[in-house]
């Protein structure tokens, strides 16, 4: 993990978010993929419409590092994790790069 992901996961003050991709979009439309079928039904309203949602930090360190259930890393990895305020910041694997 680089020093300004580590310090973004550390700031209490840093907020992170999914943004949906369109294969996530679509995935979610067909209720094609078992691991995405038991995600809340207002959850995956929100992400076929392209509205983000927000993820705990504690979340984002745990995708990193692992930690997370087959079902959220899945949702995580097929989806944009960003930065609130900072939208061209965007989680490569174990970093942080602008877009």
């Amino acid at each position: 993990m680089n020093d300004k992901l580590y310090n973004l996961i550390a700031d209490p003050n840093v907020c992170f978010y999914l943004k949906p991709t369109p294969t996530l979009q679509n995935m979610l439309v067909v209720n094609g993929h078992p691991l995405l079928q038991n995600l809340k039904e207002t959850i995956k309203a929100s992400l076929i419409s392209g509205d983000v949602i927000l993820i705990d930090r504690g979340d984002v360190y745990k995708f990193i590092m692992g930690g997370l259930t087959e079902e959220q890393h899945f949702l995580l990895k097929n989806g944009d994790i960003r930065v609130a305020g900072e939208p061209q910041l965007k989680l490569y694997k174990k970093e942080i790069r602008e877009t």
